[in-house]
């Protein structure tokens, strides 16, 4: 990541050199009208940065060389192999973090969310995509200690809400839910009269019709949102 800080600045700081890239860009037609710049405040940027730098590799490599900027790094097989990994797997957690952050979330649904992303760097593991891209041997070693810190941080991470799983699945799906299995502690309630209330929830057609109903109307709704994003 600081290589391509460094790059990045050496480029957009100096104004002559800004405004000859973005010249460079318009004349060979890029889809691209220039690079973007990582903000430490949002960290969401950082993954759109990487995105850009790479797809623009190619314009940035023959630029340097223009003006005789030499980093060696980038012709590298194992920077390349890197750099590519890092840039998939900060653009995955772009996708986490913006999830995460969606309105109206129920803290289970994201959950669920977290463990679905842990699950997903499983794949990971297959690295042949970052062998095909560079013809150069994987440096197996590396990207297996990446990948175990990552999966160990979010262990850390979320090991509370892992532990609160049921308690927080009650919020979600009460009609299935066993009363001895969650901790409500936290939410100041009684859990005699929790017991009750869950009691005429279950029993009452009227208020489990309700419940189910609602259900069925969020279900519809996330359905919804996903087709929109598609």
């Amino acid at each position: 990541m600081n290589l391509v800080i460094k790059i990045i600045k050496s480029i957009l700081v100096k104004a002559l050199y800004h405004r000859q890239f973005k010249d460079f860009l318009e004349e060979i037609d890029s889809q691209f009208s220039d690079l973007l710049l990582h903000n430490k405040v949002r960290w969401l940027s950082r993954g759109n940065v990487l995105q850009r730098f790479a797809l623009c590799l190619s314009e940035i490599k023959t630029f340097l060389n223009e003006k005789s900027i030499d980093h060696p790094e980038l012709e590298e097989d194992k920077w390349l192999q890197k750099f590519n990994f890092m840039v998939d797997t900060t653009m995955k957690l772009n996708e986490l973090n913006l999830k995460l952050q969606g309105k109206g979330n129920p803290d289970y649904a994201l959950l669920e969310e977290v463990v679905s992303f842990e699950k997903k760097l499983l794949l990971f593991k297959n690295l042949k995509q970052y062998s095909d891209e560079t013809n150069a041997t994987i440096d197996k070693s590396y990207f297996s200690i990446a990948l175990k810190n990552m999966k160990d941080g979010f262990a850390e991470r979320f090991e509370q809400f892992k532990t609160n799983k049921s308690t927080l699945a009650f919020i979600v799906n009460p009609l299935n839910t066993n009363t001895n299995e969650i901790n409500i502690e936290p939410f100041g309630i009684d859990a005699g009269s929790l017991q009750m209330q869950l009691l005429d929830l279950k029993t009452k057609d009227l208020w489990s019709g309700k419940f189910t109903e609602l259900e069925s109307k969020l279900e519809e709704l996330e359905v919804q949102k996903c087709m929109h994003k598609l």
